[in-house]
C-alpha cells in the first residue's frame, strides 16, 4: 500500500556536507565565483568542467556557451 503521507524528498548533495554547507555551494555562480572566465566564453563553445561538484557554476557555464555543450564531472555523485 502507497504511503501518501510521505513527505517529497529533495535532491541531496552525496558528498556529506551539513544542510548550511550545502546552502553555501548553491550560492557560487558563475558570476561571482570564475567570472574571469565569463569574458572568455562565447556561444558554440564546447567546456569540461572538472570537479563541478553539484553544479551550480556549471549551469552558468553552460549558458554562456548555448548552442555548444558544456560538461561537468565530479568523483561524486550529485
Amino acid at each position: 500500500m502507497a504511503d501518501n503521507n510521505k513527505q517529497p524528498s529533495k535532491p541531496n548533495y552525496m558528498m556529506g556536507y551539513s544542510e548550511a554547507e550545502q546552502q553555501c555551494l548553491s550560492l557560487r555562480t558563475a558570476a561571482n565565483n570564475p567570472a574571469y572566465l565569463l569574458p572568455h566564453l562565447t556561444p558554440g563553445m564546447r567546456l569540461l568542467n572538472i570537479g563541478c561538484g553539484p553544479g551550480s557554476i556549471s549551469v552558468a557555464l553552460a549558458a554562456a556557451v548555448a548552442t555548444g555543450e558544456c560538461y561537468g564531472i565530479d568523483l561524486e555523485v550529485a
